[in-house]
């Protein structure tokens, strides 16, 4: 398990509005990084693929807003990633991730701001549901100082990655 911090500011949105949900395109950019280093390690895909059930996605990319599943898919599409490579990927809400498993999932927290609001991702069991999708690999993507606040269901987890140096990215975040 490793989180990738995209950083915080104290005085400026990461996410941004979609109605009445949310995106963040910070986080998006850096699934798809991700998605890019899973796909780059050629003897790492085959080895996993030996395992996989046929059309069982090796990767899941699990978000926690319809708008920035909108979002990761479309960045997906152009991405330059190879057909045979995206067919691998699931990208799909939290919601919609019940009773699912990949073997890689990546997580986008998407809420990122001053006000600390956190809206539906403080939620214990939509929490639980998006960290134990994984069934060998975890990367949670987000602010790892909008989370670290007792009072979330999240806490316990920075406190732990933190503790075991499984933070990586812009650590604390600045400006």
């Amino acid at each position: 398990m490793v989180w990738i911090d995209t950083g915080y500011s104290n005085s400026t949105r990461r996410e941004s509005e979609s109605g009445s949900s949310f995106f963040n395109r910070r986080e998006a950019a850096a699934a798809i990084a991700c998605l890019k280093a899973i796909a780059g390690s050629a003897a790492f895909v085959e080895a996993a693929l030996a395992d996989l059930q046929e059309d069982e996605p090796l990767v899941g990319v699990i978000c926690m807003y319809a708008p920035q599943v909108a979002l990761i898919d479309e960045m997906l599409m152009t991405s330059g990633l190879p057909s045979e490579f995206r067919r691998l990927v699931k990208v799909g809400t939290v919601d919609s991730y019940q009773g699912k498993e990949n073997r890689i999932v990546i997580v986008s927290l998407v809420r990122s701001n001053p006000e600390h609001h956190m809206g539906f991702v403080r939620t214990a069991n939509r929490i639980n549901v998006a960290l134990s999708r994984a069934m060998e690999r975890l990367v949670i993507i987000g602010s790892a100082k909008m989370f670290e606040r007792r009072g979330n269901a999240l806490s316990a987890v920075v406190k732990e990655l933190r503790s075991a140096e499984r933070i990586i990215g812009d650590g604390r975040g600045g400006n």
